[in-house]
């Protein structure tokens, strides 16, 4: 069973423009007005309340809201421990892997863009509800960059994240 919200707001307090929570009352630990939480190893904020974890970002979505998010809660900038109220948002597991931040093994430096070195050429590509849609192979990176930016519009529009590292 999940805490209830009044349990919750008595233990702690959230600021919504800065998005942290802090300590309501002393315990061992946990001292009035500092902090509450810490970092996990993935970079969330978690909370431990009555002696369960909680997911800072789910509980800010319950403490404003008075329950608890239906499905996922995004960050939309993708900075998991960025709590502010207007940074969060609702998500299906779909929507939330849409907002996914660029992998790190990818050498093109643009989200969605790859080279095929079969045919020397740049390849574009997305992943709709699970399943891989091929956009085409291009011959400048800039037309691969481009076919990925609409096709993530089209198919994740305002969970698309087109996000390049390098300047095409």
């Amino acid at each position: 069973m999940s805490i209830a919200l009044g349990d919750v707001r008595e233990l702690v307090s959230y600021n919504a423009e800065t998005g942290t929570f802090t300590w309501n009352k002393t315990r061992p630990y946990c001292t009035v007005g500092k902090p509450a939480g810490g970092l996990t190893p993935y970079g969330y904020v978690r909370i431990v309340l009555c002696g369960r974890p909680y997911q800072a970002h789910r509980l800010a979505w319950f403490y404003t809201y008075g329950r608890w998010p239906s499905h996922e809660i995004d960050h939309i900038n993708g900075v998991r421990d960025d709590n502010r109220l207007a940074n969060l948002r609702e998500a299906t597991p779909s929507q939330n892997q849409a907002n996914k931040a660029m992998r790190s093994d990818n050498t093109s430096g643009i989200k969605g863009v790859s080279w095929d070195r079969s045919r020397g050429k740049w390849h574009a590509s997305i992943n709709v509800s699970g399943r891989m849609k091929n956009l085409g192979r291009f011959q400048k990176i800039e037309d691969a960059a481009s076919a990925y930016a609409d096709a993530a519009m089209k198919f994740h529009g305002e969970f698309a994240r087109p996000e390049r590292n390098v300047n095409v």
